[in-house]
């Protein structure tokens, strides 16, 4: 299924990112504490980005893929690792409901509804 998660990020980046997103690892895990899912960088300064999901969203497709787009969008305005210690409320501020309201305008969540 983490394979299903990997196509799932491709898809979305063609479709709703114009293939500027970076390729990250996409997997099935326990993302931290109190999260269903989470988008980190491995290393400061440069390593490989990660997007995490918790497997208690496996039950729903419409649901871990709603939450792929959503860690998909901390990877477009997180897209240098200097910003990993950003401190969670601002990661969900102005630019992130700019960008996900973006991915409801180009009809992201259509399907999944």
């Amino acid at each position: 299924m983490a394979r299903e998660l990997e196509e799932a990020y491709a898809e979305y980046n063609r479709r709703y990112f114009e293939n500027q997103l970076p390729a990250v690892k996409v997997q099935w895990g326990k993302p931290g504490r109190d999260e269903l899912a989470n988008f980190r960088w491995t290393e400061a300064g440069g390593g490989d980005g990660v997007i995490t999901i918790s497997p208690r969203l496996k039950f729903s497709s419409r649901i871990w893929r709603w939450t792929l787009l959503h860690e998909m969008a901390h990877v477009r305005l997180c897209d240098h690792p200097s910003h990993k210690d950003v401190r969670h409320s601002r990661m969900h501020g102005r630019a992130f409901l700019s960008e996900m309201h973006r991915l409801v305008e180009a009809g992201a969540m259509d399907a999944l509804f």
